[in-house]
Protein backbone atom coordinates (compact mmCIF):
# COMPACT_ATOMS: atom_id res chain seq x y z
CA UNK A 1 0.00 0.00 0.00
CA UNK A 2 1.43 3.20 -1.01
CA UNK A 3 1.28 5.68 1.83
CA UNK A 4 2.05 9.45 0.86
CA UNK A 5 1.89 12.39 2.89
CA UNK A 6 2.32 15.81 1.15
CA UNK A 7 3.57 18.66 2.69
CA UNK A 8 2.51 22.29 0.77
CA UNK A 9 5.39 23.67 1.82
CA UNK A 10 7.74 21.10 0.44
CA UNK A 11 5.73 19.93 -2.43
CA UNK A 12 4.48 22.08 -5.33
CA UNK A 13 1.93 19.26 -6.85
CA UNK A 14 -0.30 16.96 -5.36
CA UNK A 15 -1.42 13.51 -6.14
CA UNK A 16 -4.82 13.96 -8.43
CA UNK A 17 -8.18 13.13 -7.01
CA UNK A 18 -8.30 9.71 -8.61
CA UNK A 19 -5.51 8.64 -7.13
CA UNK A 20 -6.82 9.63 -3.97
CA UNK A 21 -9.70 8.06 -4.51
CA UNK A 22 -8.42 4.70 -5.40
CA UNK A 23 -6.36 4.81 -2.46
CA UNK A 24 -8.88 5.04 -0.22
CA UNK A 25 -10.60 2.35 -2.16
CA UNK A 26 -7.81 -0.50 -1.91
CA UNK A 27 -7.58 0.37 2.17
CA UNK A 28 -10.95 -0.41 2.82
CA UNK A 29 -10.48 -3.75 0.73
CA UNK A 30 -7.86 -4.51 2.69
CA UNK A 31 -9.70 -3.56 6.03
CA UNK A 32 -12.18 -6.29 4.85
CA UNK A 33 -10.00 -8.90 3.89
CA UNK A 34 -8.63 -8.17 7.41
CA UNK A 35 -11.37 -8.63 9.32
CA UNK A 36 -13.04 -12.01 7.19
CA UNK A 37 -9.60 -13.79 7.84
CA UNK A 38 -10.02 -16.68 10.51
CA UNK A 39 -8.26 -16.42 13.35
CA UNK A 40 -4.85 -17.76 14.25
CA UNK A 41 -3.60 -19.16 17.16
CA UNK A 42 -1.42 -16.73 18.97
CA UNK A 43 2.30 -17.39 19.68
CA UNK A 44 2.62 -17.43 23.41
CA UNK A 45 4.21 -18.22 26.20
CA UNK A 46 2.45 -21.99 27.62
CA UNK A 47 1.10 -22.77 23.72
CA UNK A 48 2.12 -25.81 22.16
CA UNK A 49 2.32 -25.20 18.67
CA UNK A 50 4.66 -27.58 17.08
CA UNK A 51 4.26 -32.06 17.43
CA UNK A 52 6.49 -34.01 19.53
CA UNK A 53 9.31 -35.25 17.20
CA UNK A 54 10.59 -38.78 17.06
CA UNK A 55 14.08 -37.77 18.40
CA UNK A 56 12.57 -36.54 21.59
CA UNK A 57 11.49 -40.48 22.24
CA UNK A 58 8.58 -39.04 23.81
CA UNK A 59 7.31 -43.48 23.91
CA UNK A 60 10.09 -44.17 26.21
CA UNK A 61 9.16 -43.44 29.92
CA UNK A 62 12.76 -42.94 30.58
CA UNK A 63 13.41 -39.74 29.13
CA UNK A 64 9.88 -38.48 30.76
CA UNK A 65 11.59 -37.96 34.32
CA UNK A 66 14.79 -36.02 35.21
CA UNK A 67 18.25 -37.45 34.31
CA UNK A 68 19.53 -40.12 36.08
CA UNK A 69 22.23 -37.82 36.80
CA UNK A 70 20.18 -35.48 38.62
CA UNK A 71 18.41 -38.09 40.26
CA UNK A 72 21.71 -39.75 41.98
CA UNK A 73 23.67 -38.84 44.97
CA UNK A 74 27.00 -37.11 45.52
CA UNK A 75 28.73 -40.90 46.00
CA UNK A 76 27.04 -42.01 42.99
CA UNK A 77 28.96 -39.90 40.78
CA UNK A 78 32.12 -39.42 39.97
CA UNK A 79 34.93 -38.09 37.68
CA UNK A 80 37.64 -40.51 35.88
CA UNK A 81 40.15 -39.26 33.68
CA UNK A 82 39.65 -41.41 30.19
CA UNK A 83 42.67 -43.20 29.01
CA UNK A 84 43.41 -45.51 25.57
CA UNK A 85 42.54 -49.45 26.39
CA UNK A 86 44.11 -51.22 23.49
CA UNK A 87 41.96 -54.24 24.07
CA UNK A 88 38.69 -55.41 22.34
CA UNK A 89 37.09 -56.11 25.76
CA UNK A 90 33.44 -55.41 26.19
CA UNK A 91 34.63 -53.79 29.79
CA UNK A 92 35.95 -50.79 30.93
CA UNK A 93 38.90 -50.56 33.73
CA UNK A 94 39.55 -48.71 36.84
CA UNK A 95 41.13 -49.28 40.51
CA UNK A 96 39.36 -49.75 42.67
CA UNK A 97 40.39 -47.27 45.73
CA UNK A 98 39.32 -44.63 43.00
CA UNK A 99 35.81 -45.13 42.96
CA UNK A 100 33.62 -43.52 45.82
CA UNK A 101 31.79 -45.64 48.07
CA UNK A 102 28.47 -46.59 46.10
CA UNK A 103 30.53 -47.75 43.36
CA UNK A 104 32.50 -50.12 45.55
CA UNK A 105 29.53 -51.35 47.78
CA UNK A 106 28.25 -52.08 44.13
CA UNK A 107 31.62 -54.08 43.11
CA UNK A 108 31.78 -56.00 46.23
CA UNK A 109 27.97 -57.49 45.70
CA UNK A 110 28.43 -58.34 41.99
CA UNK A 111 32.02 -58.34 40.66
CA UNK A 112 31.40 -55.24 38.46
CA UNK A 113 29.70 -52.22 38.23
CA UNK A 114 27.51 -50.21 35.30
CA UNK A 115 27.59 -46.72 35.15
CA UNK A 116 26.47 -44.12 32.14
CA UNK A 117 27.73 -40.96 30.89
CA UNK A 118 25.95 -37.59 30.43
CA UNK A 119 22.40 -36.93 31.82
CA UNK A 120 20.61 -40.08 30.50
CA UNK A 121 21.97 -43.55 30.36
CA UNK A 122 22.05 -43.49 26.25
CA UNK A 123 24.69 -46.03 26.68
CA UNK A 124 25.59 -48.44 29.97
CA UNK A 125 28.97 -49.13 29.97
CA UNK A 126 30.09 -52.21 31.88
CA UNK A 127 33.27 -51.40 35.12
CA UNK A 128 35.80 -54.05 36.30
CA UNK A 129 38.37 -53.45 38.32
CA UNK A 130 41.92 -53.53 37.36
CA UNK A 131 44.87 -51.81 39.98
CA UNK A 132 47.34 -51.91 36.60
CA UNK A 133 45.30 -48.57 35.41
CA UNK A 134 47.12 -45.63 36.39
CA UNK A 135 45.47 -43.67 39.21
CA UNK A 136 42.57 -41.44 38.58
CA UNK A 137 41.95 -43.11 35.35
CA UNK A 138 39.57 -45.04 33.55
CA UNK A 139 40.33 -46.98 30.44
CA UNK A 140 38.13 -47.22 27.93
CA UNK A 141 39.02 -48.17 23.91
CA UNK A 142 37.78 -46.52 20.79
CA UNK A 143 34.46 -48.28 20.19
CA UNK A 144 33.73 -48.09 24.09
CA UNK A 145 34.60 -44.20 23.63
CA UNK A 146 32.39 -44.02 20.81
CA UNK A 147 29.55 -45.81 21.98
CA UNK A 148 29.74 -43.24 25.61
CA UNK A 149 30.69 -40.35 23.50
CA UNK A 150 33.74 -39.45 25.53
CA UNK A 151 37.53 -38.71 24.25
CA UNK A 152 41.12 -39.52 25.41
CA UNK A 153 42.08 -36.80 28.19
CA UNK A 154 39.04 -35.88 29.42
CA UNK A 155 37.67 -36.58 32.66
CA UNK A 156 33.78 -36.69 31.93
CA UNK A 157 31.35 -37.74 35.29
CA UNK A 158 29.87 -41.17 35.74
CA UNK A 159 26.81 -42.01 37.15
CA UNK A 160 26.42 -45.05 38.82
CA UNK A 161 23.50 -47.02 37.00
CA UNK A 162 20.86 -49.17 38.47
CA UNK A 163 18.49 -49.14 35.98
CA UNK A 164 15.65 -47.44 34.27
CA UNK A 165 13.61 -43.90 36.28
CA UNK A 166 10.66 -44.30 34.81
CA UNK A 167 7.53 -42.29 36.79
CA UNK A 168 4.22 -43.61 37.31
CA UNK A 169 1.73 -43.05 34.94
CA UNK A 170 -1.49 -41.07 35.32
CA UNK A 171 -3.87 -43.55 37.27
CA UNK A 172 -1.19 -43.88 39.74
CA UNK A 173 -0.62 -40.44 39.77
CA UNK A 174 -4.31 -40.00 40.67
CA UNK A 175 -3.97 -41.81 44.29
CA UNK A 176 -0.49 -39.47 44.95
CA UNK A 177 1.74 -41.90 43.97
CA UNK A 178 3.98 -39.55 41.75
CA UNK A 179 7.63 -40.82 42.78
CA UNK A 180 9.96 -41.67 40.51
CA UNK A 181 10.95 -45.30 40.53
CA UNK A 182 13.76 -47.79 39.22
CA UNK A 183 13.27 -50.69 37.10
CA UNK A 184 15.91 -53.13 36.66
CA UNK A 185 16.65 -54.19 33.44
CA UNK A 186 15.54 -57.61 32.26
CA UNK A 187 17.40 -60.35 30.73
CA UNK A 188 17.62 -60.66 26.93
CA UNK A 189 16.03 -63.91 25.17
CA UNK A 190 17.62 -62.90 22.35
CA UNK A 191 19.84 -60.34 20.75
CA UNK A 192 20.77 -59.28 17.01
CA UNK A 193 23.48 -58.18 15.97
CA UNK A 194 24.46 -56.50 12.18
CA UNK A 195 27.81 -57.42 11.34
CA UNK A 196 30.54 -56.04 8.53
CA UNK A 197 34.43 -55.81 8.15
CA UNK A 198 36.46 -53.30 10.07
CA UNK A 199 38.73 -53.02 7.18
CA UNK A 200 38.42 -52.47 3.90
CA UNK A 201 40.10 -55.30 2.24
CA UNK A 202 37.60 -57.88 0.73
CA UNK A 203 34.68 -59.56 1.39
CA UNK A 204 34.74 -63.11 3.61
CA UNK A 205 32.73 -65.78 4.41
CA UNK A 206 32.16 -66.36 8.58
CA UNK A 207 30.50 -68.98 10.07
CA UNK A 208 27.35 -67.68 11.54
CA UNK A 209 27.22 -69.68 14.66
CA UNK A 210 30.89 -69.53 15.63
CA UNK A 211 29.86 -65.70 15.42
CA UNK A 212 27.03 -65.69 17.35
CA UNK A 213 27.99 -67.81 20.19
CA UNK A 214 31.83 -65.29 20.33
CA UNK A 215 29.62 -62.43 20.83
CA UNK A 216 27.52 -63.76 23.08
CA UNK A 217 30.46 -64.59 25.26
CA UNK A 218 31.92 -61.05 24.40
CA UNK A 219 28.75 -59.79 26.04
CA UNK A 220 28.02 -61.70 28.29
CA UNK A 221 27.19 -59.92 31.99
CA UNK A 222 27.27 -56.36 29.98
CA UNK A 223 24.08 -54.32 29.68
CA UNK A 224 23.83 -53.54 26.12
CA UNK A 225 21.88 -50.79 24.50
CA UNK A 226 20.55 -50.46 20.82
CA UNK A 227 22.24 -49.46 18.85
CA UNK A 228 25.79 -49.61 20.60
CA UNK A 229 29.06 -50.90 18.71
CA UNK A 230 31.29 -53.77 19.37
CA UNK A 231 34.27 -55.59 17.70
CA UNK A 232 36.18 -58.36 17.84
CA UNK A 233 38.49 -60.54 15.97
CA UNK A 234 37.03 -63.71 14.59
CA UNK A 235 39.95 -66.01 12.55
CA UNK A 236 41.98 -63.38 11.89
CA UNK A 237 39.11 -60.59 10.46
CA UNK A 238 37.85 -57.81 12.86
CA UNK A 239 34.31 -58.07 12.91
CA UNK A 240 32.07 -54.88 13.89
CA UNK A 241 29.00 -55.77 15.15
CA UNK A 242 25.95 -53.46 15.52
CA UNK A 243 23.12 -54.04 17.91
CA UNK A 244 19.49 -53.94 16.57
CA UNK A 245 17.11 -55.62 18.37
CA UNK A 246 16.61 -56.86 21.71
CA UNK A 247 14.24 -59.00 23.43
CA UNK A 248 13.69 -59.59 26.84
CA UNK A 249 12.81 -62.38 28.77
CA UNK A 250 9.71 -61.83 30.03
CA UNK A 251 7.34 -64.37 31.97
CA UNK A 252 3.77 -64.63 29.77
CA UNK A 253 2.08 -62.99 32.96
CA UNK A 254 3.89 -59.62 32.38
CA UNK A 255 3.21 -59.26 27.97
CA UNK A 256 0.21 -56.60 29.23
CA UNK A 257 2.24 -54.82 31.44
CA UNK A 258 5.15 -54.38 28.50
CA UNK A 259 5.17 -52.57 25.70
CA UNK A 260 7.30 -53.62 22.93
CA UNK A 261 8.99 -50.11 21.41
CA UNK A 262 10.45 -50.22 25.36
CA UNK A 263 12.44 -52.62 24.18
CA UNK A 264 15.82 -51.19 23.65
CA UNK A 265 18.39 -52.56 26.54
CA UNK A 266 18.80 -55.54 28.58
CA UNK A 267 21.37 -57.83 30.15
CA UNK A 268 22.74 -60.76 28.39
CA UNK A 269 22.93 -63.84 30.66
CA UNK A 270 23.92 -67.07 29.52
CA UNK A 271 20.60 -68.19 27.80
CA UNK A 272 20.50 -64.71 25.74
CA UNK A 273 20.42 -66.21 21.88
CA UNK A 274 22.78 -64.21 19.76
CA UNK A 275 21.62 -63.92 15.99
CA UNK A 276 23.86 -62.24 13.59
CA UNK A 277 22.71 -60.60 10.56
CA UNK A 278 24.46 -59.14 7.14
CA UNK A 279 25.02 -55.42 7.26
CA UNK A 280 22.85 -54.82 4.12
CA UNK A 281 24.71 -50.85 3.44
CA UNK A 282 28.26 -52.41 4.30
CA UNK A 283 30.46 -51.44 1.00
CA UNK A 284 32.06 -53.29 -1.30
CA UNK A 285 34.96 -55.04 1.04
CA UNK A 286 33.62 -54.66 3.90
CA UNK A 287 30.95 -57.47 4.02
CA UNK A 288 30.42 -60.89 5.62
CA UNK A 289 28.91 -63.61 3.93
CA UNK A 290 27.57 -65.90 6.78
CA UNK A 291 27.49 -69.52 6.69
CA UNK A 292 25.42 -71.59 8.45
CA UNK A 293 23.17 -68.96 9.34
CA UNK A 294 20.52 -69.29 11.59
CA UNK A 295 17.15 -67.13 11.01
CA UNK A 296 15.80 -64.73 13.77
CA UNK A 297 12.58 -65.85 14.76
CA UNK A 298 9.21 -63.92 14.40
CA UNK A 299 8.82 -61.49 17.26
CA UNK A 300 5.34 -62.92 18.64
CA UNK A 301 7.42 -66.42 18.26
CA UNK A 302 9.36 -66.78 22.31
CA UNK A 303 13.38 -67.48 21.04
CA UNK A 304 14.29 -68.74 24.46
CA UNK A 305 12.75 -71.82 24.42
CA UNK A 306 13.60 -75.02 22.93
CA UNK A 307 11.72 -78.14 21.63
CA UNK A 308 11.80 -80.80 23.86
CA UNK A 309 10.58 -84.38 22.10
CA UNK A 310 9.54 -87.13 24.48
CA UNK A 311 9.78 -90.92 24.27
CA UNK A 312 6.19 -90.81 23.66
CA UNK A 313 6.52 -88.46 21.02
CA UNK A 314 5.17 -85.34 22.73
CA UNK A 315 6.18 -82.45 22.05
CA UNK A 316 7.06 -79.57 24.77
CA UNK A 317 8.47 -75.75 24.61
CA UNK A 318 10.79 -75.81 27.62
CA UNK A 319 13.06 -72.45 28.54
CA UNK A 320 16.78 -72.61 28.12
CA UNK A 321 17.76 -71.18 31.10
CA UNK A 322 15.79 -74.61 32.55
CA UNK A 323 16.80 -76.97 30.12
CA UNK A 324 20.59 -76.16 31.22
CA UNK A 325 20.46 -77.61 34.42
CA UNK A 326 18.49 -80.64 33.27
CA UNK A 327 21.30 -81.32 30.74
CA UNK A 328 24.11 -81.53 33.35
CA UNK A 329 22.18 -83.58 36.00
CA UNK A 330 21.24 -86.42 33.12
CA UNK A 331 24.77 -86.07 32.22
CA UNK A 332 25.81 -87.06 35.60
CA UNK A 333 23.32 -89.71 36.44
CA UNK A 334 23.62 -91.26 33.16
CA UNK A 335 27.49 -91.03 33.96
CA UNK A 336 28.94 -93.78 31.65
CA UNK A 337 25.94 -95.23 30.10
CA UNK A 338 25.65 -95.06 26.32
CA UNK A 339 27.26 -91.19 24.88
CA UNK A 340 28.01 -90.43 28.51
CA UNK A 341 31.22 -92.11 29.37
CA UNK A 342 32.71 -89.75 31.88
CA UNK A 343 30.30 -87.25 34.85
CA UNK A 344 32.89 -84.30 33.85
Amino acid sequence: IFDARFDKNRCETALPTQHNARLLQLQRLVALHAIAAPAKMAWRRGTQNQQAGAIRKGHVKEFLVPSSKKLATEEEQCALKVVDAPTQSACAYARYRDLPPAFRDAVDAHGCVHVHFHEHPAHVQRLVIDDSIPEGCISLNDVQRLNNRVCVHDAPSMTLYRGRHEALDAREAAIGATDVVVKPDSELAAVVFEVRRRDASKDVSIDAVKLSASLGKHCFGCVVTVPEVHVLTIDDVVVVARVVEVRADREDDDDEDNDDDDEYRGVVTASTAAYVITDGAAPPGTRILLENGVEVPPKNQQVDCVDVTCSDDEVFPVKRALLRPCLALTKAAQAGRGKYTSAE
